[in-house]
Order: structure tokens, then C-alpha cells, then sequence
């Protein structure tokens, strides 16, 4: 008897195609960081992946801007979205702020899946 492969899930499937990366503005999934006014992201400046947690929610040098500089630390969490117009369906993998820049877009509809 064989064995049918199970197919991947859209979830999978969104995160191969953008490799692990909001498929808008490209910041990696789960990237710690902070954005500056414009929404442009700056990884924290030049510590390991530890000291970069202890940051989070803090004011901290993120990214080339110079110390003088210091913008709130976040981490990145992209999701697997549903975004519906008039005439089309499309699933995409989205970072946070991207969903709510699509949602506050007029008839454009953002289903999160749970």
C-alpha cells in the first residue's frame, strides 16, 4: 500500500513563495527592529539575537540612522492573509503594519486566518 503525500497548506505554501517575508515591504518574519516616521524598518544595531530581545518595547539604535537615533523596538510577526477587492481574491503572507495600511484602503476587505 503507498502512502498519499499530504499537499502543503496555503500557510506553508505563503511562506515558501516570500521566503518567511511580508511579501510588501520584504522584513523578514519575526525580525526585531524598530520603523522609523516614513514606516521604513531598521534592525537593531549590532547586537546578538538575545540582547536584541531584551529590547523589545524599549528605545534602542536601530539600523544605520546613528545613535542619536532611537526608535522603538518591535518584532516583525507576519501573517497569512486573505484580501479580497471587487474582483479578486488573494492570499499573501503580511507584516502587521501592512495589513492595517490594506485595511484602511477603501473597498479592499483583510481576513486574517486563525
Amino acid at each position: 500500500m503507498t502512502e498519499v503525500a499530504e499537499a502543503p497548506s496555503p500557510v506553508a505554501e505563503a511562506h515558501a513563495r516570500a521566503g518567511h517575508r511580508c511579501e510588501l515591504c520584504n522584513v523578514r518574519n519575526f525580525a526585531i527592529g524598530g520603523r522609523d516616521h516614513d514606516g521604513n524598518f531598521h534592525p537593531v544595531y549590532a547586537c546578538d539575537p538575545a540582547e536584541a530581545r531584551s529590547k523589545l518595547g524599549k528605545r534602542a539604535w536601530c539600523g544605520t540612522l546613528g545613535p542619536e537615533v532611537l526608535l522603538r523596538v518591535i518584532r516583525v510577526v507576519c501573517e497569512f492573509v486573505t484580501v479580497t477587492d471587487e474582483d479578486s481574491s488573494t492570499s499573501m503572507l503580511l507584516c502587521q503594519r501592512c495589513v492595517k495600511a490594506l485595511r484602511d484602503r477603501e473597498r479592499v476587505r483583510v481576513e486574517v486566518a486563525a
